[in-house]
Parts: C-alpha cells; structure tokens; sequence
C-alpha cells in the first residue's frame, strides 16, 4: 500500500475523487498507488476540525485518511468503496499490543484492529477527553463531566469493548458496510 499527502491539486492528470460530503474545495489531496494500473488521487472533504493526515490501516492493505476530522478508511484497489467513519476526529494512538489504532472524538471512542474489526464505544465523555494513554491492552484518560464540573478517570479495554468509570452507556460494536 503507497499513498503521498499533497500540498494541492496536481495540474495534470486522472480527474480527481471527491469524498465526503459537501465537497470541499479545500480539502485534504492524497494520491493512491493501487496494487495494478494506474494511481489516483482523492480530495477528502474537512470536518470540524482536530485532526489531519494519512496512516496505514492495521490491516496493512487499506489507508486510513482524516481530513480536519473526517475520518475516511480507503483501500488504494477500490477507490469507489471509501467508507467515512468520523466527522470530528481530535486524535489517533497506536495500539502497539492488539496491532490496531484508537481514534476520539469529543465524545466517544473509536478503535480499530488488523482484522478491520470496529469497535465504537457510544459515548463516554460529555465534552472531551485529556490525558489519553495507552498502557498494554488498556487506554486510559480523563472524561469532561458537566453535572460534576470536574474531569472523571476511564479505562477502555479494546480488546474485550469494555469500559470502566464511564459516564454513560455501554460499548457497542459497529462493523463497517460490507
């Protein structure tokens, strides 16, 4: 899997993919190098800001772009299966010990493993997160709590979609469309 963050729209060449909704005449420009033929080039539209950049999926075979947010998993073979995941992704961790990646929002939890198995904790926090870490087979941190007006501990397991001290409700699992 080869993919290159551009700067801008390249002058020449295949007309370009646009991804997201609207789309953004500012977006985020990644060219794609399939398996076989020729290369490509996606135009992923912002969100609401956090995070932006290009890193392979655990899977070693798709790519996992954010584009001020938007989370958008593409595989380089099937430009026109791109799946959005996120709309306002903040930041991402490497999840050494499970080969997957952990993604946040203002809100919830989201990870990801080598076998494309999802995982979406539905809500965690009321109002953002801080001290993110990851320890082992654990992530843990600190969840914004309103009705308390104070910062509560959490510890999520992404391997077994548990967590613990959460404000909320349960992890619930979230497969992507086939």
């Amino acid at each position: 899997m080869r993919y290159e963050v551009l700067p801008e729209l390249p002058p020449d060449g295949p007309l370009v993919r646009n991804f997201g909704k609207p789309p953004d005449p500012e977006g985020l420009v990644v060219r794609f190098f399939p398996t076989e033929g020729e290369s490509w080039v996606g135009k992923f539209a912002r969100g609401i800001g956090g995070a932006t950049g290009a890193i392979p999926h655990p899977d070693q075979r798709q790519v996992i772009v954010i584009a001020a947010g938007s989370g958008f998993v593409v595989d380089p073979d099937a430009p026109d299966k791109v799946w959005e995941f996120c709309y306002a992704v903040r930041e991402f961790f490497e999840l050494v010990e499970v080969k997957g990646l952990l993604f946040h929002d203002a809100v919830t939890l989201i990870a990801v493993n080598s076998r494309n198995d999802w995982c979406r904790n539905p809500r965690i926090s009321w109002d953002g997160f801080r001290g993110i870490r990851t320890e082992g087979y654990v992530v843990r941190g600190e969840a914004w709590c309103p009705m308390s007006g104070r910062w509560l501990s959490f510890t999520y397991g992404p391997i077994d979609r548990r967590t613990h001290g959460r404000l909320l409700s349960r992890a619930a699992i979230r497969d992507p469309p086939k």
